[in-house]
Formats: structure tokens, C-alpha cells, sequence
């Protein structure tokens, strides 16, 4: 309002000029509205520029972060987890792996405001939350049904299931934009938990598919 009424007292006042003098200010008018007009878009194309500097470095982080875990716990895994696993039964050898997945209900932090932020890609969240507690459950039932036979079919299915949730989580953060900003307190998720999920989903595998010698017969030599 204030601005229509300081354009109108110029433009009366313009109407008590002269012609000339009319003209002549009309256009130092539009002249310092066009100086203006440039240095907001300069200021906005400054902001734009440093959003984006800001998000590449944040990938940055965020991708080196899941490098490093990845090679902390590949060491882990060779050094202390797999010796302790690969002379183990099959049920006994995937017991342990099965345990540390029933926690992936953690993921429905993801649906939680607060946590995360309110821009979250819905495209990525459901289908990690979603995805993380039915690996949980199928590895619950899977811990349950072992060692028989019924249990290692679960446990096949739940390492299908739960690996190809987790290389899905990626292709749709991908797929949806996602900032590394937008994740809030579940930032760790991807960068910590997610590199040994993925590491013991790869022993699982090994272990299903290792060959498991029979058991000897009763009283043979």
C-alpha cells in the first residue's frame, strides 16, 4: 500500500512538470528500477550458487561417511566376525546374523517428523521404513524356524528380501533428489548401520550357500 501511494504522489507530482522535465525523470525512474531489479537477481543467483555449493558438499560428507564405514566394517567382518562364523553349523553360523537384523525396525524412524525433515522424499522414506520391518520380521521368523528346514528357506528369503530392500533404499534416494540435510538424526542410518547390514547380508549368503556335510550315521566307523 505504501508503495502504490508513493507511485502515485510521483506520478502527481510528475503531472505538475513540465514535459521535458517529465520526461527526464520518468526515465532516471525506470533506471533506478532497473539497477535494483539487477542487483536482486544478483543477490538471488549469489544465494542460489551457495544452496548448491552447500548440498554438493553435504553429498560429499555423506558419501565419504558410507566409504569409510564400508571399510571399517569390511575389516571388522574379516577380522573378528567371520573367523568366529565359518566353522559354526549353518543354523548356528547364521543365528547371530539374524539377531543383529531383527533390530532393522529402527528404520521407521524414517516416518517420524522430527527425526527426519519434513521434506523427506515420501518415495524414499516408505519404502525403507516399510522394507526394514518386513526384513526384521522375516529374520525373527527365520530365528524361530532354525534349525530346520523351514527356517533356512525363511532365512534365504529374508536375505533376498532384505538385500534387495537396501540396494532399492539407494536407487531411490537417488531417484528422489535426496539431501544428505534431509535425513535430520537418521543421517547415521545410511553411513553406519546400512554399510553392515549390507557386509552381513553378503555372509549370509555365504553361509547359505556353503556346502553342509551330512551327519554321520548311528554307529558307523
Amino acid at each position: 500500500m505504501q508503495e502504490r501511494s508513493s507511485e502515485s504522489c510521483s506520478a502527481h507530482r510528475l503531472g505538475r512538470l513540465p514535459a521535458p522535465e517529465r520526461h527526464a525523470q520518468g526515465q532516471d525512474t525506470a533506471v533506478r528500477r532497473n539497477s535494483a531489479n539487477r542487483g536482486m537477481g544478483h543477490i538471488n543467483g549469489w544465494k542460489s550458487e551457495k544452496e548448491i555449493f552447500i548440498v554438493a558438499q553435504q553429498m560429499i560428507w555423506f558419501f565419504g561417511s558410507i566409504a569409510f564405514s564400508f571399510i571399517a566394517w569390511g575389516i571388522i567382518t574379516a577380522r573378528y566376525i567371520w573367523p568366529e562364523l565359518r566353522h559354526r553349523e549353518r543354523a548356528e553360523a547364521l543365528r547371530p546374523l539374524l539377531i543383529l537384523h531383527s533390530f532393522r525396525f529402527i528404520g521407521l524412524a524414517m516416518l517420524v517428523p522430527g527425526v527426519v525433515s519434513p521434506d523427506l522424499p515420501l518415495a524414499f522414506a516408505h519404502p525403507a521404513a516399510y522394507g526394514d520391518i518386513i526384513a526384521a520380521i522375516l529374520a525373527l521368523l527365520s530365528l524361530s524356524l532354525l534349525p530346520g528346514a523351514a527356517g533356512v528357506a525363511v532365512a534365504w528369503l529374508f536375505s533376498l528380501w532384505g538385500s534387495a530392500d537396501l540396494l532399492n533404499a539407494f536407487y531411490q534416494a537417488n531417484h528422489a533428489g535426496l539431501s544428505a540435510g534431509q535425513l535430520g538424526a537418521a543421517f547415521f542410518l545410511p553411513t553406519l548401520i546400512v554399510p553392515l547390514l549390507l557386509i552381513t547380508h553378503g555372509l549370509a549368503f555365504r553361509i547359505l550357500l556353503r556346502h553342509q556335510p551330512e551327519a554321520p550315521l548311528p554307529g558307523s566307523a
